[in-house]
């Protein structure tokens, strides 16, 4: 067994959980944006349909904003959250692979101990 495999295994823990914490801001910031896409669709349809009686060409413009915008944060956030998942599987592959380098000894329960009834 290499002395360095130990930390190795505690540093890929440490990046899977820092990965895992970065693909949950992703996760928000998709939810976010459609939230910001659905909204800037409704605006733009009640400006649209008339509901909207004043100031209508700004409405329309922040409506199309928000639809754009929220369209396109959206799919940035997937593709790094795709990105995020697939560094997250190679390093938990690594992270098995290193378990496996490790001389560990399969431990059978001893008969004789007493056994701890919860």
């Amino acid at each position: 067994m290499d002395q360095n495999t130990p930390v190795l295994i505690a540093d890929i823990e440490a990046r899977i959980e820092h990965l895992g914490e970065l693909r949950e801001r992703a996760g928000k910031a998709i939810l976010l944006a459609r939230l910001a896409l659905w909204g800037g669709a409704l605006l733009l349809l009640a400006v649209f349909l008339g509901f909207a009686i004043w100031n209508r060409v700004e409405l329309g413009v922040v409506g199309l904003i928000l639809s754009i915008g929220g369209f396109v944060v959206a799919g940035s956030s997937g593709s790094t959250r795709q990105e995020l998942t697939s560094q997250i599987e190679k390093l938990e592959a690594a992270r098995s692979q290193a378990i496996d380098q490790l001389d560990l000894e399969f431990v059978r329960e001893d008969e004789r101990l007493p056994h701890v009834i919860h």
